[in-house]
Parts: C-alpha cells; sequence; structure tokens
C-alpha cells in the first residue's frame, strides 16, 4: 500500500501548494515529454533541421490544427492545403511527395494535450509535492531497504526521481518510448 500523502495548511498554504503543484507537474512533463492539460488556439513554430517529409512534434499530442504554414529556404511563409499532410501521434507527414522547407512549419490554431489528465499521473504530481513539502517526513518514499519482522525488503530507486511509485508513473506515460510503436 502507497504510503497516505496529506498536507496540513500549516504545511502548505494554498498559494505554496499551488506554486508547487505547477513546478512538480511541469517535472512530470519534463520527464515525459508529454503535456497531461489540453491547450487550445496555441501557436507552435517547429523547427525543420534536415530535408524530410516528416517533422516530429515532440510532448504534443495534437487533436486539432486549424492551418499549417511552412518556412522556405527564402523565408517565405507558404500556407500548405491540408490534403497534402497528415498528422500522426508524435508528428506530420507530407503527403505529395515533398519535403518541409529546412526553416520550420508553423502550426496556428492548435489543441493539443490530454482531454483529462489521468489519475495515477494526478497521484505522481500529489507524490512530488509532498516530498518536496515535506522532504524530512518524505525518506520512506525513497527508501531502498526496510525490515518488517524478521522481513528485509529491498528495491531499486534507479528511476529518474529516485521514488518508485512515481518513477513507474514517469516509464507509463513517456513518449519517447513509444517513437516507432504500433
Amino acid at each position: 500500500m502507497w504510503p497516505d500523502i496529506k498536507l496540513s495548511p500549516q504545511e502548505a498554504s494554498d498559494a505554496r501548494l499551488t506554486t508547487e503543484i505547477a513546478t512538480q507537474s511541469a517535472v512530470i512533463e519534463q520527464l515525459t515529454g508529454d503535456k497531461f492539460e489540453q491547450v487550445t488556439g496555441a501557436t507552435l513554430t517547429l523547427p525543420v533541421t534536415e530535408y524530410s517529409s516528416f517533422v516530429f512534434t515532440p510532448g504534443y499530442r495534437i487533436r486539432a490544427v486549424g492551418t499549417v504554414s511552412s518556412v522556405d529556404n527564402v523565408g517565405t511563409s507558404v500556407l500548405v492545403d491540408a490534403q497534402k499532410y497528415r498528422f500522426h501521434s508524435f508528428g506530420i507527414e507530407r503527403l505529395d511527395g515533398y519535403t518541409w522547407p529546412y526553416r520550420s512549419v508553423t502550426l496556428t490554431g492548435v489543441t493539443y494535450g490530454w482531454t483529462a489528465t489521468p489519475g495515477d499521473v494526478k497521484r505522481a504530481v500529489a507524490v512530488l509535492v509532498y516530498d518536496a513539502l515535506k522532504s524530512s517526513n518524505a525518506s520512506r518514499l525513497r527508501a531502498v531497504r526496510w525490515t518488517a519482522g524478521d522481513s528485509t525488503f529491498e528495491r531499486s530507486v534507479d528511476g529518474a526521481t529516485g521514488i518508485p511509485e512515481v518513477d513507474i508513473v514517469v516509464d507509463r506515460y513517456r513518449l519517447t518510448s513509444r517513437i516507432g510503436a504500433g
């Protein structure tokens, strides 16, 4: 059973808690390469570092796009017809036989991210918040060896955070582990 992670108002004011939740949410997003809140109406400019028919969109689960334009070699922005590209979970593929120009691709009116944050991701953020605010009492989250009666238990803490419960979630949602899969 995972430890209880309650905090009292004396341990964290609303303002401090809000700040720490935002900080630890950003940590989870950085470690997974994913965005767990939906963003709408965004403009994303993606660098194109080589001539290719595919541009990666790391960290974005793109749900909808208004327009796609590219900047060519002389700096001219060109709107790309919607029939000439297709979105995948981790990038945009050019379908007309051409490559994306060697500069950038700009997406406008973009909706991306998760439509609802998964419960285990919320829990992982909560555990990180608890660890940050009660670090002197949170050592059990990082314990590598403990005893109960006549038994001794050990576990590895080789993950990104050193907190096994959080590292399991990070590994589950890490986008880079899915590139090329299925």
